[in-house]
């Protein structure tokens, strides 16, 4: 997605909510391409990670999944360059210019990054945000996803979504509804093709097309990838090179391989990497 921002003014963790517009920063990263607009509700556990800027106002800048009412997932890299005090997150959150009953914001009160995190290659690239209070979860418009485990084995050409906001073609105008695309998932033998120096199949898996066209990328970073006909969130927009070119797609998270990091984290708050 391509980064926008919004001024806000907010009362967390409860229903009602006053926002103000958002406001366009400069095209430049890449997006959700091939997309169609989601339905609020769509995905419930979908969440927008922004930046407090100077001005007051909120710039939007990676996306995320509510897996409990205090954690985000997301990328290690969507918070490399932020730190604690000038992150909130934002639930319910469907179109940037137009507010919800829906939405919730809420403040991040740490970063909690893997510890064998590698950001020259993106291995591990993956971590939680703690919020400073509890998201209220409105059910089938705001609700933790369940995370993918083992069990949940995902075959080659399982029909997934991705979701997030930005434009429908790379360097293209922004959009700021929410929107979400059908990806098939792919083999680790094809990824590993597609990313020969690159794809690390136990904590990686891709999805897309061959021929491209249909991606997500960019600031899309953080994003959810559920999959199945009653879905869990498998994967973590991780990586990638332009938006839906052929024989490049998108990159994600396993979420399955780092489950018990993620479950150790969320059940004990003292345990992880912090920044």
């Amino acid at each position: 997605m391509v980064h926008f921002g919004r001024n806000v003014s907010f009362i967390a963790v409860v229903l009602a909510c006053v926002a103000l517009k958002a406001t366009s920063n400069p095209v430049g990263h890449v997006q959700v391409v091939g997309g169609t607009l989601a339905k609020q509700g769509q995905f419930p556990h979908i969440a927008a990670l922004l930046r407090r800027e100077i001005s007051g106002a909120r710039t939007f800048f990676c996306g995320g999944s509510l897996i409990a009412p205090t954690w985000v997932l997301t990328t290690a890299d969507c918070l490399r360059t932020h730190n604690v005090g000038s992150t909130s997150v934002r639930t319910g959150e469907l179109d940037f210019d137009q507010a919800t009953e829906y939405e919730q914001l809420v403040n991040a009160k740490r970063f909690v990054v893997h510890p064998d995190y590698v950001p020259t290659t993106a291995l591990n690239n993956i971590a939680l945000v703690e919020l400073s209070q509890p998201v209220v979860e409105i059910p089938g418009f705001v609700n933790s996803i369940k995370l993918a485990t083992t069990r949940d084995v995902l075959y080659p050409g399982t029909e997934c979504t991705v979701a997030g906001w930005g434009s429908t073609s790379e360097g293209g105008a922004t959009s700021k509804k929410l929107q979400f695309a059908y990806l098939p998932s792919m083999s680790d033998v094809e990824c590993g093709a597609d990313w020969p120096e690159r794809f690390d199949s136990p904590s990686q898996l891709c999805a897309g097309f061959s021929q491209g066209g249909i991606s997500a990328c960019g600031v899309d970073y953080g994003g959810p990838l559920t999959c199945g006909n009653n879905p869990v969130l498998q994967g973590v927009v991780s990586y990638n090179n332009g938006c839906g070119r052929p024989g490049l797609p998108s990159v994600y998270n396993r979420v399955s391989n780092y489950v018990d990091w993620i479950n150790s984290n969320i059940n004990n708050s003292t345990l992880g990497s912090t920044v």
